[in-house]
């Protein structure tokens, strides 16, 4: 490589390397880690504000008062609090107890009163707190002992995240020290508060990137025992790293759970691909970089499927890792040629070629490839048999975590999160559309049992329909005639009527709270409600953020299975393009199919759901692991080109690259491990699977590949 072309090289990289790494200065964290597994497509954001437009939203801040209602000081302290929460300027609606809005039928037939509970007298504070335990309309509102009380705070749809939950905390933070004086606790929870608490984590756990870096290089050094290889790991990675977050700045994109782990898989990738440019430039010295060219497009290619592969899915952050995940790849490449072969040029040293020591009389016995590979197979399909698909985004957050904990405590009492489902009556003014409804509530309540709350206005309809009938006392059955219901309907304020019912009066909604957080329970939710709806013939959707990236996140870990198929039949195609043998590309393919496989069944035998991280996996995996067997596979190759047969050809492949596949696999091994001590669960499920897939991987290059290549690749041996 003449001066000339270096200097060249250099240059190029340099401009781009500013051209892309300028982008950077406009890089952020999200403001709201839920947001980012939304799905993507029109239909669905066209929905979803068509429904904002119509009712205060699905997304609430959960504040809930402990011990309140039972003093006369915590009630004082409630209704304040509420006050206060009203004002803010982001708030739509708040639902409590303490509403003006909220209110509760009083006094008997012949003089009925419908006012605000807040606004009632009672005896004594015991006396309010048990009328409100036993109102049927407060039961979403009020926990069954009557000690704890929720204040559901709807705000503008239109702000992320973290602003709304820094805004609330700061308005409730004086009155959560007044509360401690008088012995209540005062949590505020909910999607949103555990969505910030994501944001927060996910910043902190992007600094493991530094210690990655540092890892990788210490490895470098250790695998190459060269200074220069070091270097060009430093220069590769800063490269590609910077290049990358340069790109999702020039493209408005955040920093997001899914684009962190696309910056921390590219680091060990790339010091991969530095381990693998010195061994060629050790063997072939001048021609390395002619000699690396075809191993290293191709093997830049297979890794880009495989994160492409991860973007088959409507959830727009995994879409991003795909396509930050590609970009990188595609700077690593061309990093390698413009500044990683041009820095071990100068490398002068006197390092020996060494072959890995590779036991050859276990690769020349065909029983222990055949042991290993039905081994592999057995475990793979017991585990598999075992997956389950559970995205549970509040399981990502460890449960001694403070946000985490008031999470979980206020779901059982009054679920963390809101599902909206929206029902078309038609009419609300016909008694027996309500009571079809009222019996799929029923039906739901004894599927779920008592933690799923429904907050909908036809308990509130029966009470007041009870009081004029029946004075204050309450019965099963209320005889409520239509003309009744038109009459009870005008009782209701416009502002209570708009949080449950739609502006031109012909759909409700129920705000179904729900006290767990994975897709699995949500869908089979989902189905118990489509099921009854069918049954007492009712016309309706489910709708919101919170069911949207329910499905789109259980849709991650199913689109990730397709878009791996799909990857595999593509790459079968190109490795036939590049070797011109069925068998070669064959082999290439089966002997990672078979690792990511056994990586997914781990999870399964050890009971493990499937999420978002741990399923991206196999799409990402199989396109990194593919990076080694492409340059064992290239080998292989030369060496029948040369007059070798196929045994003694893959026989000396291994050999000559066994070294630094397997430094390879333990460099990007050692770098995911890194993950373990990330604060999301997510990329610690991530690096579990990865790890034994690599593992796997290295042991069926070992041992598979060669049986495969001798047994179908025209091998004269047999």
């Amino acid at each position: 490589m003449t001066e000339q072309t270096l200097n060249w090289r250099f240059l190029l990289s340099i401009l781009l390397f500013l051209g892309l790494a300028s982008g950077s200065t406009r890089l952020h964290v999200t403001d709201d880690a839920s947001a980012a597994i939304l799905p993507s497509d029109d239909n669905w954001k066209g929905a979803y504000e068509n429904y904002l437009e119509e009712y205060p939203g699905d997304i609430a801040l959960l504040v809930v008062v402990r011990q309140s209602v039972c003093s006369e000081e915590g009630w004082g302290l409630l209704v304040d609090l509420q006050e206060s929460l009203t004002e803010l300027s982001q708030t739509r609606a708040v639902v409590s107890i303490a509403s003006p809005l909220m209110k509760m039928v009083v006094g008997d037939k012949d003089s009925i009163a419908f006012d605000g509970f807040a606004d009632l007298t009672f005896v004594n504070a015991a006396q309010r707190c048990e009328i409100a335990a036993q109102y049927e309309p407060f039961s979403g509102l009020v926990s069954k002992d009557g000690r704890s009380h929720l204040l559901m705070v709807f705000t503008d749809p239109d702000l992320d995240a973290v602003t709304v939950t820094n805004n609330l905390r700061e308005v409730v933070e004086p009155f959560r020290i007044q509360a401690q004086e008088l012995g209540i606790l005062i949590e505020v929870t909910g999607e949103p508060a555990m969505s910030t608490e994501v944001t927060r984590l996910v910043e902190e756990d992007s600094r493991l990137i530094a210690l990655t870096f540092v890892v990788m290089l210490l490895l470098l050094y250790v695998f190459t025992k060269s200074q220069y290889a070091v270097v060009a790991a430093l220069v590769l990675n800063t490269f590609v790293v910077a290049g990358t977050c340069g790109v999702m700045g020039w493209l408005s994109l955040s920093i997001t759970p899914a684009t962190t782990l696309a910056i921390f898989l590219l680091v060990p990738i790339s010091s991969a691909f530095v381990i693998h440019a010195h061994a060629y430039q050790l063997r072939l010295q001048k021609d390395a970089v002619n000699g690396a060219r075809t191993a290293f497009i191709f093997a830049g290619l297979s890794t880009c499927i495989g994160f492409a592969a991860t973007g088959m899915t409507p959830a727009e952050d995994i879409q991003n890792l795909a396509l930050m995940g590609v970009i990188g790849i595609i700077l690593s490449v061309i990093g390698v040629f413009l500044v990683v072969f041009p820095i071990l040029s100068f490398d002068h040293g006197n390092h020996e070629v060494r072959e890995g020591k590779v036991p050859y009389r276990l690769l020349g016995k065909p029983i222990v490839g055949y042991m290993f590979l039905i081994g592999l197979i057995v475990y793979s399909t017991t585990g598999l048999l075992s997956l389950r698909f559970n995205y549970d985004p509040i399981n990502a957050v460890p449960r001694d975590n403070p946000v985490r904990v008031a999470y979980d405590n206020v779901s059982s009492d009054f679920g963390g999160m809101s599902v909206a489902l929206i029902i078309n009556l038609d009419r609300i003014d016909l008694v027996e559309r309500w009571e079809r409804v009222s019996a799929l509530v029923s039906d739901l309540r004894v599927k779920f049992g008592e933690p799923v709350r429904v907050q909908w206005l036809y308990p509130h309809i029966e009470q007041l329909s009870e009081a004029f009938a029946h004075g204050n006392e309450i019965v099963d059955v209320t005889p409520l005639s239509d003309e009744g219901l038109a009459q009870i309907l005008l009782f209701f304020e416009p502002e209570i009527l708009d949080l449950y019912v739609s502006d031109d009066r012909s759909d409700v909604q129920l705000l179904i709270q729900i006290p767990f957080s994975g897709s699995a329970r949500y869908l089979e939710l989902k189905h118990e409600i489509l099921n009854s709806m069918r049954e007492h013939m009712l016309d309706g959707s489910i709708t919101g953020r919170v069911a949207a990236f329910f499905e789109a996140g259980h849709r991650v870990g199913l689109d990730t299975i397709r878009g791996l198929l799909i990857s595999s039949c593509f790459l079968l195609v190109v490795l036939w393009i590049l070797f011109r043998s069925v068998a070669l590309a064959l082999a290439g393919i089966l002997v990672n199919v078979f690792p990511v496989a056994a990586g997914l069944a781990t999870l399964g035998h050890f009971s493990i759901p499937v999420e978002m991280g741990s399923s991206i996996v196999a799409a990402i995996a199989f396109g990194i692991l593919l990076d080694d067997s492409m340059h064992l596979l290239v080998r292989v190759q030369n060496f029948v080109a040369q007059g070798y047969d196929p045994s003694t050809s893959v026989f000396r492949a291994v050999g000559n690259l066994f070294r630094p596949i397997a430094a390879t696999s333990l460099a990007i091994g050692c770098g995911f491990s890194i993950l373990i001590f990330a604060e999301l669960k997510t990329f610690a499920d991530f690096a579990l699977v990865i790890l034994v897939t690599l593992v796997t991987a290295l042991l069926a290059d070992l041992l598979v590949l060669p049986l495969l290549v001798r047994r179908f690749y025209r091998d004269p041996v047999g």
